[in-house]
């Protein structure tokens, strides 16, 4: 007989858990999950994690198949230069639905915020631009940072223009579906 020794934080903070545990409203089973009143949690790759090794954007969208991932954060840079250099949307997501992935979320870093309005007027066409592209993959949303309106050079910017500004691109991304 193996000889067990329990002090009282433990013994207590395994009470505590079971007790917290049964007024939880788990699912009993996998198959239950569907019935949960809340989607299962999805993992998915941010691409930063291996955009150092300068794999290219298919490339990076084969080793997260391959490592299980089935769903995806891209960066619009890495997109952007498969675009560029001959590849085509219809193309990217021919692979991407080969590989039984979907792009769930994109990184950007177009200049929407800031307060030159030739600047944020480039930076909006940019992003409509993105936006487009990435609904023929099938990605359905953009993180939009305030880029521009940080560092040195930024000035505060009043919240009701940032209001405006940013249902400028909700308008965009209702307009083209991400």
């Amino acid at each position: 007989m193996t000889n067990i020794s329990v002090n009282r934080r433990q013994a207590l903070g395994t009470l505590g858990l079971t007790v917290g545990a049964a007024f939880l409203k788990l699912p009993a089973s996998a198959k239950d999950i569907k019935k949960a009143p809340y989607p299962p949690f999805k993992y998915s790759l941010n691409m930063s994690t291996i955009r150092g090794q300068n794999l290219g954007f298919i490339k990076e969208l084969q080793i997260a198949a391959k490592a299980g991932f089935s769903s995806v954060e891209i960066w619009i840079d890495t997109f952007q230069s498969y675009l560029q250099n001959g590849g085509s949307a219809t193309e990217a997501k021919k692979i991407i639905d080969d590989l039984g992935i979907v792009v769930e979320n994109a990184i950007g870093f177009a200049k929407w915020i800031v307060d030159d309005d030739a600047i944020r007027t480039a930076a909006l066409a940019q992003l409509h631009s993105e936006m487009e592209a990435l609904a023929k993959i099938g990605c359905k949303r953009i993180a939009a940072p305030p880029a521009g309106a940080n560092g040195k050079d930024a000035r505060l910017i009043d919240l009701n223009v940032v209001t405006e500004r940013y249902l400028t691109i909700l308008e965009m991304g209702k307009q083209t579906g991400v």
